[in-house]
């Protein structure tokens, strides 16, 4: 509901419709229950605060300053408890990791590749020989 309403609040300021707009920004707000932070909740509050800002609520704009703010606080909270700069660090560690996982096994299907193929040059290798050792074996016998 949340996210509906702040489209809808979005899509009425976008049209100068002011007074669904502040309807639809109120009942957003009433259903920013989530403690979930998104970025949805983050734009909302930053639009709101830049139509306050056009319209002169002056009051209006520094409370969605500071829930966006707020939100952000949250964001950066739920980052397994780190730092942006250790949240950057450890997603780059996982992206280099899987990175490696795919080398990995991009080389392990070449070297099975390998050995299928080794095998099978034997298998007519050694039918090979049969066949001539056959052909001698009977040649000589006659």
């Amino acid at each position: 509901m949340f996210v509906c309403h702040s489209i809808l609040t979005y899509c009425y300021y976008s049209i100068n419709d002011l007074a669904n707009a502040n309807k639809h920004r109120k009942l957003a707000i009433e259903y920013d229950t989530d403690s979930e932070t998104n970025f949805a909740e983050i734009e909302f509050y930053k639009l709101c605060a830049e139509f306050a800002r056009e319209n002169n609520y002056i009051d209006n704009q520094i409370d969605c300053l500071y829930k966006a703010i707020e939100r952000y606080e949250i964001l950066l909270r739920n980052l397994n408890g780190s730092s942006l700069d250790e949240a950057i660090q450890a997603y780059t560690h996982f992206c280099d990791k899987k990175n490696y996982e795919k080398k990995l096994s991009t080389y392990k299907y070449a070297a099975l590749s390998s050995l299928f193929i080794a095998s099978i040059g034997l298998l007519i290798y050694i039918n090979k020989k049969e066949n001539k050792l056959t052909k001698l074996w009977l040649f000589t016998n006659k």
